[in-house]
Formats: structure tokens, C-alpha cells, sequence
């Protein structure tokens, strides 16, 4: 596990670029010393392809990530952090929203919405809800597939059911799937999704879970829960 938020790539291209740097010096030296010391050129070779993997996988991740709705982008307050609890991240659960998809609607419009919501005293069903410090979810998955980052993973998510949320990060798709299903361009994001972030935090894939395997809910709705093995 990175806990420090690093993913493997960015320590392959560390590590390979200070080695590289060793090997290069002694790569240098006069040509008939290489010439009897081909491990010396051989090392040096497989380092320089260790740092091009590296790379390309850095590159790969950056890619995925620009392809969040950024905060900003959205138009999100503040979050108010006193409200908010810090956490390491360690699993994952999986959410609905329960309120049918609103394709209409854009993702900006719906992301200020719940921030909204969420920031004020207020109701979900028969309970209240406190006023929370921003979104209770790290991520939003929209109808089209396109995510939105929501609230920071430095901090545990919110809930209205009985249960811990602190070490996991919470990831909700737009829709009511007790009723409707998940569209291609979610579930496809949703794998995307969780494939980069078990990777980045060292999740194991029992600790990808649902809702109701931590609460009594039918949150994330049948429709979509079948979906989350083929996700571990």
C-alpha cells in the first residue's frame, strides 16, 4: 500500500532516474573499460527502459485523472473541514443516488446541487441530516459516465445510515437502480474508477464493496450491486 498517495509509477521513474544517474556516470568512462564490463552497459540499458515504462504509465495516469471534473470545474464552495473528519483511504463503497437519471440536467448544475443540499441541515427520506462539511461522496458518476470529483480523500465521507465511512471512499452513480440500470458509460467509468484507485491506495478486492453490506439499505439497488464482483 502507497499511503503516502503515490502511485507505482511515480516511484518506478524516481528510482529509475537516480539509478540511471549512478549508471550513466560510470557508462562514461573510457570505451575499453566497457568494452570488458558489458553487466555495466547491460544495466545501464534496462534502467533507461524501467524509466520509458514508468513514463508511460505516469502519462497513462495523468490521462485518467484529467478526465475528473475537477472542483473548480464545477463550481464547488469551500468545504467547511471543521465538520469533517481526516482518513487514509483502505476500500471502497459503492452508491446510487437513489433518484431516477436526469440526463438534462448537466453534471455542474447537479454537483452544486447536492453540495446544496448537503451544506445545510435538511432530510433524506424520514431522517435528518445534519448540516455535512461539503458532498458526502469522494466521486459522482453521472448518466453519460463522465465523474466529478466531490469531496477531498484526505477526509471520510458522510452518511445517514449506521455505519463507520472512515478508510473508505465513497463513489455514487446518478440513478435508481432498484428500478432503472446503470448505462454503459457508467459502469465503464465505475471500473475505470476503481481500478485506478485500488491500485493508487493498495485496495484489496473483497474491499470493494456496496452500501448495504455495511448498512441496512437498499442503496446501491439491485441493478447495480450485481455489477460490483467484476469489479474485485
Amino acid at each position: 500500500p502507497l499511503e503516502s498517495g503515490k502511485s507505482s509509477a511515480h516511484m518506478i521513474v524516481s528510482w529509475g532516474r537516480k539509478c540511471a544517474m549512478t549508471s550513466e556516470r560510470h557508462y562514461l568512462k573510457p570505451t575499453r573499460y566497457l568494452a570488458s564490463d558489458m553487466h555495466s552497459f547491460v544495466r545501464y540499458h534496462l534502467l533507461a527502459m524501467l524509466i520509458c515504462i514508468g513514463s508511460i504509465a505516469c502519462s497513462n495516469l495523468a490521462l485518467a485523472e484529467s478526465n475528473v471534473l475537477k472542483r473548480e470545474a464545477w463550481g464547488a464552495k469551500p468545504a467547511v473541514t471543521s465538520r469533517m473528519r481526516a482518513h487514509k483511504p483502505s476500500g471502497i463503497v459503492i452508491h446510487h443516488t437513489s433518484v431516477r437519471q436526469q440526463r438534462r440536467l448537466s453534471i455542474e448544475k447537479k454537483m452544486r446541487g447536492l453540495q446544496s443540499f448537503s451544506q445545510r441541515p435538511g432530510r433524506v427520506g424520514k431522517r435528518r441530516k445534519p448540516a455535512w462539511g461539503d458532498v458526502p461522496y469522494h466521486f459522482y458518476i453521472g448518466a453519460s459516465g463522465r465523474v466529478a470529483q466531490g469531496r477531498s480523500l484526505k477526509f471520510a465521507g458522510d452518511t445517514n445510515t449506521r455505519y463507520s465511512t472512515a478508510g473508505w471512499i465513497q463513489i455514487v452513480l446518478e440513478g435508481d437502480f432498484t428500478k432503472e440500470k446503470p448505462t454503459g458509460g457508467q459502469l465503464t467509468s465505475l471500473r475505470d474508477l476503481t481500478k485506478r484507485l485500488t491500485r493508487r491506495y493498495g485496495i484489496s478486492g473483497e474491499r470493494i464493496t456496496a452500501h448495504n453490506d455495511h448498512a441496512s439499505t437498499n442503496c446501491p439497488g439491485s441493478n447495480l450491486k450485481k455489477h460490483i464482483p467484476s469489479l474485485r
